[in-house]
């Protein structure tokens, strides 16, 4: 009777298998379209970003910036100057982004502006 063969990698398989596995976590993944972001953004500031100010509803009080750059964040300035308190404005913003607190539930993440800027000009919310 012939026992039956236990098949076993080879030493070149498994090196192969190390070395996609090793360099998949290295190698940074970008989108089709290229990463293109010029904007400067640590964990407590964002500056020179480019965004859309939006009002959340109509009849809300609330008003928002939606970074170019991530369409899923939304940041809500403390100090919105009411002249740039218009749905679709495009702007350039800088600010110090504020923790959440814990269990809280907020409309974005707080963000102080130290800068604003639309086309006719630069200005810095008081």
């Amino acid at each position: 009777m012939q026992q039956g063969r236990k098949v076993t990698a080879g030493a070149g398989t498994v090196f192969v298998i190390f070395l996609f596995l090793l360099l998949a976590g290295t190698i940074p993944l970008v989108s089709a379209g290229g990463d293109t972001r010029s904007t400067e953004r640590d964990e407590n500031s964002v500056r020179d970003a480019k965004g859309t100010v939006h009002r959340l509803s109509p009849t809300s009080r609330f008003f928002v910036i939606i970074p170019d750059d991530d369409k899923d964040e939304r940041f809500y300035p403390s100090n919105l100057p009411a002249a740039f308190r218009k749905d679709g404005l495009r702007v350039r913003f800088s600010g110090r982004i504020g923790e959440i607190p814990e269990n809280a539930r907020l409309v974005g993440t707080p963000l102080e502006l130290t800068g604003i800027e639309e086309a006719e000009g630069i200005t810095t919310p008081r």
